[in-house]
């Protein structure tokens, strides 16, 4: 009941203060299992805003939560952490955030993730948020294998012949 109310509350902000209905990037229930921890990447557009909220399922504390711009700006780092309510994170220019969660415990969390993007104008509001690894080679070098001789070695063997 509680949550769902400061749900209301932060959509509502969103559209009083930035005049733009918030967009649902992800929505998920997600396991962390023990000693380890869950990434997402997500794009945003120019002067987004993004809009984290975080509960652990059975009020456990999750060790740390760091939403980083893309490769290692972090933007937010919270610890030992069981629920962030309507984090909002402004972007500076077309950029890939990672959400990473991690857990240090024995035991696996079970945690409610849900962000959002308030869009700065109409022109950005079909903006795609996902992303794709592309893996090119530099064009500046090319690399190649070369088979090269680094010594030799002579072995003598005692051989004996039966007559």
């Amino acid at each position: 009941m509680k949550s769902s109310f400061l749900a209301i509350i932060g959509t509502l902000y969103g559209i009083l203060v930035y005049g733009q209905e918030p967009i649902d990037v992800t929505e998920q229930t997600i396991k962390i299992e023990s000693k380890s921890e869950k990434v997402m990447h997500f794009a945003f557009a120019e002067c987004d805003k993004i809009v984290f909220n975080f509960t652990e399922i059975n009020r456990k504390e999750l060790k740390e939560i760091e939403i980083l711009e893309y490769p290692g700006n972090s933007k937010f780092m919270d610890y030992k952490s069981k629920k962030i309510a309507n984090k909002v994170i402004e972007t500076d220019k077309n950029s890939i955030y990672e959400f990473r969660l991690r857990n240090d415990a024995v035991l696996g969390r079970v945690c409610k993730v849900k962000i959002q993007r308030i869009p700065a104008s109409e022109a950005t509001k079909k903006f795609t948020t996902t992303t794709k690894w592309i893996e090119k080679q530099d064009t500046t070098w090319t690399s190649f294998t070369k088979d090269i001789i680094i010594g030799y070695d002579t072995v003598y063997e005692q051989k004996s012949k039966k007559n």
